[in-house]
């Protein structure tokens, strides 16, 4: 285990002593994807400069960084994440309620109040007004909405997080020390350093490392930037919605017959969509979408265009991404594919912050003319927009007849719980679990 910290860019001294290193270490200028461009997105790397010097400095008390630990092991949000709020604001900390966190720390107000006051002791000494202000914009506001540094965010989705890659590794022996690295760039490799002890165990400085995907697979890691996470406090339990092919199932009362799609089992072959490292809310796990465009029994009025349903985000993990894991998603696709609803559009991306894209193009359907009069068009216009840096991962055109047709043979040559894989050999494989009620 070690512990690597980086200094962010801004900080003209370094408090804890280097220890002598013969070789300089380079990153390589490939894995970085986006560098600081604005005076806002500088002075915020600043920043996290100035918030990992104090956190390293936290951290050598091993009673902080169990805090740290503990809050990430419990799961609050998405994508092995605390945010930084969370911990210095503990009046308002989601923690305070989750379940895994109170039983990891026993009283969680009395320790998130103690990590509090050693951090903002801390701030004290620097006398520094502009990193005061930036620490006042971590504050919550009561629409648990914030503005940081210009960087609009709502629901936690661009806030400044610690970010553990790999953290299910260490929840049954929680690391005694963690990489540190801030967020300078977005990036999939960074400078870092490790802590030298003598042989009493006393702490006498740091050597640079560098610090990537292979290291943060074999040694615990915080990273402190902007992850793009989301609130997820589950109260200790994640109910498993997964279902094996099984006989329609009778409803009483139900009028007809209902079909229902879901996106069963996603499995990302090895490709990391967003950086290890971000300070743009575009690090950590991929962040999958599936969408559907469906413009059945629209009316037909000469702009007619087809609706557009998403599933909500799911966050792969860099481990489950790098050891070709599935991952249960359970989300609903389509919970009432309609008899004559012959066509559909089926897509996915990664979802990012930046970098409008679009998709679009014409299907078959049935549009609506009057109440009592429908009729199947050739071509229905469908366009879907979204933000990522990557292209589309996939977009196919889904026919009902041939779709519940072949959905439960094995007509792909593998098969993953009771399901066909799809695309197998692409750069995400998943399952569609369809259900029937009667």
């Amino acid at each position: 285990m070690s512990l690597a910290i980086i200094i962010g860019v801004g900080c003209k001294k370094q408090e804890l002593e280097l220890v002598h290193q013969n070789q300089e270490l380079k990153v390589d200028p490939s894995k970085i994807q986006y560098q600081p461009q604005t005076a806002t997105e500088k002075k915020l790397v600043e920043n996290l400069g100035k918030l990992s010097d104090i956190i390293k400095k936290l951290y050598l008390n091993k009673a902080n960084l169990d805090v740290v630990n503990a809050a990430i092991f419990a799961k609050s949000y998405t994508d092995e994440s605390i945010l930084i709020k969370d911990l210095i604001y503990p009046e308002t900390s989601i923690l305070k309620s989750n379940k895994r966190f109170t039983q990891a720390v026993g009283n969680p107000s009395n320790v998130l109040n103690n990590f509090a006051s050693a951090f903002w002791a801390e701030v004290i000494t620097r006398g520094d007004s502009e990193f005061n202000n930036f620490l006042s914009s971590l504050r919550p506001v009561p629409n648990n909405s914030i503005t940081l540094n210009d960087i609009n965010s709502s629901n936690g989705g661009n806030e400044v997080s610690i970010y553990f890659p790999f953290h299910e590794d260490y929840i049954n022996t929680p690391p005694s020390v963690v990489s540190i690295i801030s967020a300078t760039a977005d990036s999939d490799e960074g400078i870092g350093e490790i802590p030298n002890f003598n042989s009493s165990g006393q702490f006498v400085g740091f050597t640079q490392v560098l610090i990537n995907d292979d290291y943060v697979a074999m040694n615990p890691t915080h990273i402190i930037g902007l992850n793009g996470v989301e609130p997820w406090d589950d109260g200790g339990n994640i109910p498993l919605n997964l279902y094996w092919p099984s006989n329609p199932i009778d409803i009483p009362g139900l009028t007809r017959e209902v079909k229902q799609v879901h996106i069963g089992s996603v499995k990302i072959h090895g490709k990391q969509y967003d950086r290890l490292i971000s300070f743009t809310g575009n690090g950590g796990g991929s962040d999958i979408v599936f969408t559907r465009s469906d413009g059945f029994l629209k009316v037909l009025d000469g702009q007619v265009q087809a609706d557009n349903f998403f599933t909500p985000v799911k966050t792969v993990s860099r481990k489950s991404i790098r050891q070709r894991k599935w991952v249960d998603f359970s989300y609903e696709w389509d919970g009432d594919w309609e008899v004559n609803n012959h066509r559909q559009v089926f897509a996915i991306f990664e979802e990012d912050t930046r970098n409008h894209s679009e998709i679009s193009g014409k299907i078959s359907t049935t549009l609506k003319l009057s109440d009592m009069v429908t009729t199947t068009v050739d071509l229905i216009s469908w366009k879907i927009s979204f933000k990522s840096d990557d292209p589309i991962i996939k977009q196919t055109e889904m026919k009902r007849e041939s779709f519940f047709a072949l959905n439960r043979t094995n007509h792909t040559g593998e098969m993953y719980q009771g399901w066909p894989v799809i695309d197998k050999t692409g750069p995400v494989s998943y399952t569609l679990n369809d259900r029937t009620y009667y």
